[in-house]
C-alpha cells in the first residue's frame, strides 16, 4: 500500500530541526562568550559586544584566578560536598528505594506514602532552616550535605528500576542463604549502575551549582563554594585582584575565567556518564 505524504511531512522535520538548533545556540553561546572573553587581550577586551572568537590570546584572568588562594578553597569545598553528598545521598535513597519497592515488606507501603507526601508538600525556607539551626551545622560544609541527602523524586526512580528487576534473581539469592544486605550490596546495587549513574549525575549537578542553599548556611569566606565565590567577584569586580595584590583593569576577565573554571568539572565528568543518563531515566520511569 502506498504511503501518502503530505507536505507538512516535510516542512515540519526543518522547522524543528531549525527551531532546535537556534536553542541551542542560545545556551551554548553564553558559554562560549565567557570563553573566549577569558581568553582575550586586557585591552582589546574593553571594547565589549559579541566574542566570537578570542581577541588576541592572553590567559592573564586564569593566572589571577589560579593564583588566589580563596579559588583553591572554593574549588576544594565545592568537590567535598559534591562527592560526599552523592555517596551519602545514593546510599540512603537506594537504600530505602530497596525498601518501599517490596510489598512484602512490613511497613513499605506507609514509607512509601511518606515519600509521596515530602515528595508533594515542601517544610519551606524558613522552617528548614530553623531545623538546620537547631542543629548547630549552620556555617559547616555538612549544612549543605545532610538537608538533600533524601531526595524524594530520587527514591521513587530508584525503586522504579528495582521494581522492574525479575523477583527470581532475589529468590534464588535467598534460597542459597543470602540475606536482605547481601542481596541488596552484591546483586542490586551492582545491576542498577544505569539509574544510580543517573540519579548520581542530578546530584553532582545540583550540589555542584549549591548556591541559594550556600548563600542561606555558609558565611565564613573559608568555607565558601564556588557559587558563592563567583557572586562576590561578580558584586565586587576587584576582589580578587584587590585580594591578591594584582592589578588588572579589565576585571570581567577575571570574571569570566572564575566561571569557565567552575563550569568545566560538570561539563569534563558528563560525557563518561551520559551512556547511563538516558538508559536510566527510561528504565526508572516505566512503572510507578
Amino acid at each position: 500500500m502506498k504511503t501518502v505524504k503530505y507536505k507538512g511531512d516535510k516542512v515540519f522535520p526543518v522547522v524543528n530541526t531549525v527551531f532546535f538548533v537556534l536553542l541551542s545556540l542560545t545556551m551554548i553561546y553564553p558559554f562560549w562568550h565567557q570563553i573566549c572573553l577569558s581568553l582575550s587581550d586586557n585591552n582589546l577586551a574593553k571594547s565589549g559586544g559579541f566574542f566570537l572568537l578570542p581577541r588576541g590570546f592572553d590567559t592573564a584572568g586564569y593566572q589571577v584566578v589560579f593564583t588566589s588562594r580563596y579559588i583553591w578553597t572554593a574549588f576544594l569545598n565545592s568537590i567535598f560536598i559534591t562527592v560526599v553528598t552523592m555517596l551519602l545521598s545514593l546510599l540512603f535513597c537506594s537504600g530505602l528505594a530497596f525498601l518501599i519497592s517490596k510489598s512484602h515488606v512490613r511497613f513499605s507501603r506507609s514509607l512509601k506514602l511518606l515519600v509521596l507526601f515530602s515528595f508533594l508538600f515542601n517544610g519551606g525556607m524558613i522552617p528548614t532552616y530553623l531545623v538546620v539551626k537547631s542543629t548547630g551545622i549552620i556555617n559547616t560544609l555538612w549544612a549543605l550535605i545532610i538537608p538533600v541527602l533524601f531526595a524524594p523524586y530520587n527514591i521513587l526512580i530508584i525503586a522504579s528500576f528495582f521494581k522492574e528487576m525479575s523477583p527470581s534473581l532475589e529468590e534464588s539469592a535467598l534460597i542459597d542463604g543470602a540475606n536482605y544486605s547481601t542481596v541488596f550490596f552484591r546483586i542490586v546495587l551492582p545491576l542498577s549502575k544505569p539509574v544510580l549513574a543517573t540519579v548520581a549525575i542530578w546530584i553532582a549537578v545540583s550540589q555542584w551549582n549549591s548556591y541559594l542553599n550556600g548563600l542561606l548556611y555558609i558565611n565564613d569566606r573559608s568555607k565558601y563554594i564556588l557559587p558563592l565565590l563567583i557572586r562576590d567577584i561578580v558584586l565586587s569586580a576587584s576582589d580578587l585582584a584587590n585580594l591578591e595584590a594584582f592589578s588588572m583593569t579589565n576585571t570581567d576577565i577575571i570574571n569570566a575565567a572564575t566561571i569557565v573554571i567552575a563550569t568545566l568539572p560538570i561539563l569534563i565528568v558528563y560525557p563518561f556518564m551520559q551512556k547511563y543518563f538516558t538508559k536510566g531515566i527510561m528504565l526508572g520511569a516505566v512503572k510507578g
